[in-house]
């Protein structure tokens, strides 16, 4: 199961409206939940919108855990409480790091956009778990952007931040640039490059806006088999 930007504390995405998009996804009984950051909806978010956010990914029921990165809008002011609410609820974050959940390594890059990325750290951690078990690798990102860092050779890569283009107009496609490296190539989807499957989820919520034109919000159920297939 794969989600993103939740952004908790804007108009449009209420605890309640989460609480409900988390019975759905529990109905799905996944075998594990990845979040591709952006829990929250601003840089400076109270911390009653961080103790929330906690409380509701503390709701999410899989055989092996959450396991989630942060966005950008996650760090802030207060990402050191955001970090530790959510390790207390039973979430593992993996930014520049790795960690095996059943027969995956699930490999976390920090966020590319606000900086945070150290896939350096990503990668030894990766190297230490496959010096002690096999597994096939996921890696996990806020942005698709990492795409440029990642190794040679087949890679499935999990993102979000994109939003879709958020708003995207009939004939005009996505008005904004949603990703500063490879532009709206990475926009949203599945999406094959070479010997790479990217899968990038609309998300949650929105940004900025609280209007989605042409691109619905999602989060992505998905069946992984071998070393580097997604479908």
């Amino acid at each position: 199961m794969l989600l993103a930007d939740i952004h908790l504390g804007g108009i449009d995405m209420t605890a309640k409206r989460l609480s409900r998009i988390i019975d759905r996804i529990n109905a799905v009984q996944p075998d594990v939940v990845l979040v591709a950051g952006d829990f929250l909806t601003d840089w400076a978010a109270d911390s009653a919108d961080i103790i929330e956010v906690a409380a509701q990914m503390k709701r999410l029921r899989s055989r092996y855990g959450t396991v989630a990165v942060l966005g950008n809008h996650d760090h802030g002011s207060n990402t050191l409480l955001l970090r530790n609410q959510l390790e207390q609820s039973g979430v593992t974050l993996v930014d520049n790091g790795a960690v095996r959940r059943g027969p995956l390594i699930l490999a976390g890059s920090g966020d590319s956009v606000s900086g945070h990325a150290r896939l350096g750290g990503t990668l030894a951690a990766v190297r230490r778990l496959r010096a002690k078990t096999d597994g096939a690798i996921v890696y996990l990102a806020h942005s698709p952007d990492i795409l440029k860092w990642l190794p040679q050779g087949p890679a499935v890569l999990l993102a979000g931040h994109t939003h879709c283009g958020q708003i995207v107009l009939p004939l005009i496609g996505a008005p904004v640039r949603v990703s500063q490296i490879f532009g709206n190539k990475l926009r949203c989807g599945s999406i094959r490059i070479g010997d790479k499957h990217i899968i990038v989820t609309s998300g949650l919520s929105t940004s900025s806006l609280p209007l989605r034109i042409g691109a619905p919000p999602d989060f992505w159920v998905l069946t992984l088999s071998g070393a580097s297939h997604a479908g």
